[in-house]
Order: structure tokens, then C-alpha cells, then sequence
């Protein structure tokens, strides 16, 4: 009896430690996938929750964000997120976050300073409800937004000869 206890435990092990690195494997495929499609920033954190990304670069501009929305939505779309996803760009990595978090209040005024942008790929404000768009918005954390933009979803299916 001990034997088989022994056993059953033994392979329940295995089958948890196996399934624990095929979970760390498609997390890092994810973050693979991400990083390539944002570079020259790096992705920081995935909230999987919330369906946002959190990226850290020197600086956004509304080309660079345009550029990269088609290969960040082939990522998350083979993630499982659907359309309502949204990607955070901040200054340094340290302020990659939501404000309202503890590990954020010793920042202060520097974590809406390092906040640069937000792209929102469900158009909420100005654009809502044209499915073909997403929104970025430039320094959110300030009020009035100034620096708002549409930004055009065109997602580059491969062809045969990619």
C-alpha cells in the first residue's frame, strides 16, 4: 500500500513540475513574442487581468506606436486576448505599474512624469466604437490631454512568401 501511495505521489509530482514548465514556456514564447514587437522597448510585466502591457522605452512617438500595434495584436491574439487589451509605455521600468499600487508611492510626481504614453486598442474616447482604430494618448497622467491620436489598426497577415 505505501508503495503505490509512494508511486501515485511521485508521478503526481511530475505531472505538476511538467506542467509548471510548460506554463513557464508559453509565458516566456508570450514575452518573446511581445518584446519583438515593441523593440527598441522592453516589455516589463503582462497583466493578463486587465489585458495590458507594460512597456519601458526612452520615448514614444506616434509612429513608432502605429508601427508596432499590428505585431503587438498578433501577440495577444495568440494569447487568447480579444480586442480590449491596452499597452502602457513609461520612461524606466522601475515606473512600469498602476499608479494605486503600494510598490508606487514612493515614486511620487516621478511616476506620472515617467508615464508617457497609453494606447488603448478599443477606441474609448474620440474614436469609439470604429472597431478599425485604437486610441494613444501622450502623457496621460496630465489633465487636460493635449496629445491624443488614432492610430490605425492594420494587422499584416503573411503572405505565402513571408
Amino acid at each position: 500500500m505505501r508503495t503505490l501511495i509512494s508511486n501515485t505521489l511521485t508521478i503526481s509530482c511530475g505531472i505538476l513540475i511538467l506542467l509548471a514548465q510548460l506554463v513557464g514556456a508559453a509565458e516566456f514564447k508570450e514575452r518573446d513574442c511581445l518584446n519583438k514587437a515593441v523593440y527598441p522597448g522592453q516589455v516589463v510585466r503582462i497583466d493578463t487581468t486587465n489585458t495590458r502591457v507594460f512597456v519601458a522605452i526612452k520615448s514614444v512617438t506616434r509612429g513608432y506606436v502605429q508601427n508596432s500595434v499590428p505585431k503587438v495584436a498578433a501577440c495577444v491574439q495568440a494569447m487568447g486576448w480579444k480586442e480590449d487589451w491596452d499597452i502602457s509605455y513609461f520612461s524606466h521600468k522601475k515606473y512600469c505599474g498602476y499608479v494605486d499600487e503600494p510598490r508606487m508611492e514612493k515614486f511620487g510626481a516621478a511616476w506620472y512624469k515617467g508615464y508617457l504614453a497609453e494606447y488603448y486598442n478599443t477606441a474609448r474616447y474620440y474614436a469609439a466604437g470604429d472597431p478599425n482604430v485604437g486610441e494613444l494618448v501622450m502623457k496621460p497622467a496630465f489633465k487636460p490631454i493635449k496629445d491624443y491620436y488614432v492610430i490605425h489598426k492594420h494587422i499584416h497577415e503573411p503572405s505565402p512568401k513571408d
